[in-house]
């Protein structure tokens, strides 16, 4: 019996060997995902400054935006995602403040 252990590695063996080795008929294709490109969203808005680290790994970038008048958050979110794709795709983390008109970026309007 002191075979036994012996007879299941072998067998073990054997049926991993002639599983990776069945031929198989499907071919594999990798498929990735597509980027959608997003439409210029229908707000004004202003880009009234940009700030881009320099030295960091991760870019850090601050973005301050412009509006014309007060905006849903929706379209809010639609101007965050088509600045990252154009502006910021390349920082990690991307900061984008939003000013109204009566607003003035800075220390104390952020």
């Amino acid at each position: 019996m002191k075979f036994k252990p012996y007879i299941y590695l072998l067998l073990t063996f054997f049926l991993f060997i002639t599983s990776c080795t069945s031929g198989s008929t499907s071919s594999y294709t990798e498929s990735f995902p597509t980027e959608t490109m997003l439409s210029k969203p229908d707000v004004n808005y202003t880009l009234i400054n940009m700030e881009k680290g320099s030295n960091a790994t991760p870019l850090k970038c601050i973005l301050d935006i412009r509006l014309p008048n007060r905006i849903s958050e929706d379209e809010i979110k639609q101007i965050a995602e088509y600045i990252y794709q154009n502006e910021g795709a390349d920082c990690s983390p991307l900061y984008i403040y939003y000013f109204l008109p009566d607003e003035e970026p800075g220390i104390d309007g952020a």
